[in-house]
């Protein structure tokens, strides 16, 4: 949503979040208690902005943590960011601490008075605004009902699309009901995906237990799926599939939002969607660096692989298992989280401090612990490439001076 320049990362991540975990289109100007989810999504991130602009200048604690705002300057604001105003308005209303709000992290504003709110900073500082659009969504009039299938039809498009032959049968059997959501013969593996649309916790207690306890019953209902096809094969044949008794079941637990875990769970897997479509990308993981080679001109790019996730030229049932057994994207997030203590003056010579949990870019010596990697010839290798991008800049301008020159002359000489 524009102005581009506004938007940051989180607010991407936000977008993809919603995209993702509710398959709505942010972008599609649906207005949901007045305001479309780009709407939103832009409203938290300047809240989120202001936050950050007082704990950054504020001459006190009281200054760097709570926020005065009048009403109307606020609006102007959200305006400004490209907000319209009846979303300006129906968003500051959404957001404003009330009688049955979860907390202040969804809801960071509390209304002092007819036009003066008063911004939690701390709370507005970290809102996820992604997670907590998605987590909102039915109670601002979005129907959910659709996503699950749509999620579920983008899985078995995506394998079939690729040569995977899937199969999403459903059957009942002996009065009992085996629905398969993805069904993927490959090799002598058989992947039986469970696709699931809802999302971790982001730190709320009460949502992750709710999370944990519908895993144990998503484990559950997936073990008893693992069973019938063992049970009853012609689940898979009857559509013109293999004979499930002859493969090895690979159950998996698919989720459209990021989720990682190492090893089973009582059997079974848990990977999320864009890992798998990232799998069958490309063979390995890697960091890009450009060098310019001059305005309008391709950059140089040179490409340091990190890690092989093909064990050959193309990827493999046992590359794929190999994969969320031990999934890359939780390697990397381990290396970069470090446990951190925020401290906060509360009163004169009174201190509060609380654990926390920070995401740090990891240096090129890091990222050359964790992959095993000749970080000297890394850093060799960059240098040389950056080299050989001065070279093409300098003869693009020796280049474009001497073509200078000789329309100088001929204009001279006429």
């Amino acid at each position: 949503m524009p102005p581009l320049a506004f938007m940051d990362r989180a607010e991407r991540l936000g977008a993809n979040v919603v995209f993702r975990g509710a398959h709505l289109d942010p972008t599609d100007g649906t207005r949901y208690r007045g305001a479309t989810l780009n709407e939103w999504l832009r409203g938290y991130a300047v809240l989120r902005r202001v936050a950050n602009e007082a704990i950054e200048t504020g001459s006190d604690a009281a200054a760097r943590h709570l926020v005065r705002l009048d009403r109307t300057v606020l609006i102007e604001r959200l305006c400004a960011a490209g907000v319209s105003d009846q979303g300006a308005r129906s968003f500051i209303d959404g957001a404003t601490y009330r009688a049955g709000s979860i907390d202040l992290f969804d809801t960071p504003l509390v209304r002092q008075g007819e036009h003066e709110l008063l911004l939690i900073g701390p709370a507005a500082a970290n809102t996820d605004g992604g997670r907590t659009l998605l987590s909102n969504l039915p109670n601002l009039g979005a129907s959910l009902d659709h996503k699950g299938a749509l999620f579920e039809n983008e899985v078995v498009a995506f394998f079939n699309n690729i040569g995977l032959n899937c199969y999403n049968p459903t059957r009942t059997i002996l009065g009992e009901t085996y629905q398969y959501d993805a069904l993927v013969p490959w090799g002598k593996k058989l992947f039986l995906l469970e696709c699931k649309n809802t999302a971790p916790s982001n730190l709320n207690p009460k949502i992750a237990l709710d999370f944990h306890q519908r895993r144990v019953e998503d484990i559950r209902q997936v073990k008893r799926l693992v069973a019938g096809m063992r049970r009853h094969p012609a689940l898979l044949t009857d559509d013109g599939g293999p004979d499930p008794t002859k493969l090895t079941i690979v159950p998996i637990l698919l989720y459209a939002m990021p989720l990682a875990r190492r090893g089973t769970e009582d059997g079974v897997y848990s990977a999320d969607w864009s890992m798998i479509q990232r799998f069958f990308e490309r063979a390995d993981l890697g960091i890009d660096s450009e060098f310019s080679t001059g305005e309008g001109r391709e950059p140089l790019v040179h490409r340091q692989v990190t890690k092989r996730i093909w064990a050959g030229d193309r990827p493999s049932p046992e590359d794929l298992i190999r994969a969320v057994e031990d999934p890359w994207a939780l390697q990397l997030a381990v290396a970069s989280t470090r446990f951190s203590w925020s401290y906060t003056s509360i009163a004169p010579y009174q201190m509060a401090r609380s654990p926390d949990y920070v995401t740090t870019p990891l240096s090129r010596s890091e990222v050359s612990k964790l992959y095993g990697l000749d970080e000297k010839r890394w850093g060799d290798e960059l240098r040389h490439t950056e080299n050989r991008a001065a070279a093409i800049r300098k003869r693009n301008v020796d280049r474009a001076v001497l073509l200078a020159t000789r329309r100088f002359r001929r204009a001279s000489r006429t």
